[in-house]
Order: structure tokens, then C-alpha cells, then sequence
């Protein structure tokens, strides 16, 4: 074999390990791409979803997990507050903390003005009685808890629009 051809032989190997090398980066970049994106879509179904939520109330904030599995979910809820709350679950398609303010007083109903509270229509579950004082704990169960999007809220006025809800969804 010539020197030119030797070259030419060699140029061709250099050509192919670039080939090999860049097939396998493009490969292992479309692998983390793919991996990011399962992870991203079945970000809900959070493997340590359960049928227990603990939830925590205070001024102006619910703190609970994000998911719950469907069926009968029971909520254990802490007011860490300085000033009574209450905790509704409702089933709502509205966006996080947008559920129209339509109701007022105790038992709500509705107004034409001066409302500080939503319709409790789409409740499925509350604390009941009494709203919590400060420190007490209260444990209800929904039975049967359908798959949904739901606000977990403190319904007394004003708490939710200023802030007192959490996103919810059951799987």
C-alpha cells in the first residue's frame, strides 16, 4: 500500500470513530430527553400518594400533599394558626384560588354584594361544627373520594381570597 493510500485509510478510520462517537452522543442526549419527558407527564402520580392527608391551616396558607389515591380519604387537620379555620374540600375545575366569591354569612348564601366566601355547592367534605382554634386537630373521612381536581379551603371570610387554599388532585 502507497503512503497517500495508508492516509487515505486513515483519514477514513478518524472519520468513522467522529461518526461512532457523535451517533452515540446524539443517542444518549435523545435518551435523557425521553427520560425528562416521562418523568414530566406522569409527574401526578406521585408514587407516595395514600388515603391519609395531613393537613396544616394558619393564616393564610393549607399546606397538604398535592394527590391522594381515590376511595376513602381521611384528613387529619392542624390549625398552626393564631385565629380559628376550617377546612373544606371541594371539587372545582376552577384554577387554584379562583372559585368565585358569591356567598356570605353563616350558614353562606348567596349576595348580589359584599361577598366574602364561595358557594360551598361543590363541598365533598369538611372539618364540620365549630371552625378549629388555634392548635386543635380534627380528623374527617370522605368516603368514595372520586378521581378529580380539588381545592382543600378555609372557608371562613375572607381566608380564601386571601390565600387560604391548596391545589388537590385524586388519582
Amino acid at each position: 500500500m502507497s503512503q497517500s493510500e495508508q492516509e487515505r485509510a486513515q483519514g477514513t478510520n478518524s472519520i468513522s470513530f467522529v461518526g461512532v462517537v457523535a451517533a452515540v452522543v446524539v443517542f444518549a442526549v435523545a435518551l435523557a430527553a425521553a427520560s425528562l419527558l416521562f418523568a414530566i407527564t406522569n409527574n401526578d402520580q406521585t408514587p407516595s400518594a395514600s388515603r391519609t392527608v395531613n393537613v396544616t391551616v394558619k393564616e393564610y396558607s393549607v399546606t397538604a400533599p398535592p394527590t391522594a389515591l381515590a376511595g376513602d380519604v381521611t384528613f387529619v387537620v392542624t390549625n398552626a394558626g393564631t385565629m380559628p379555620h376550617e377546612l373544606l374540600v371541594v371539587l372545582s375545575n376552577a384554577l387554584p384560588g379562583q372559585i368565585p366569591l358569591t356567598d356570605s354569612g353563616d350558614p353562606p348564601v348567596p349576595v348580589s354584594s359584599g361577598a366574602d366566601k364561595i358557594s360551598e355547592d361543590g363541598s365533598v367534605g369538611e372539618t364540620g361544627g365549630d371552625p378549629l382554634e388555634p392548635g386543635e386537630t380534627r380528623t374527617f373521612t370522605v368516603t368514595d373520594l372520586a378521581a378529580g381536581k380539588y381545592q382543600l379551603l378555609c372557608n371562613i371570610a375572607g381566608h380564601y381570597k386571601n390565600g387560604m387554599w391548596s391545589e388537590f388532585r385524586v388519582l
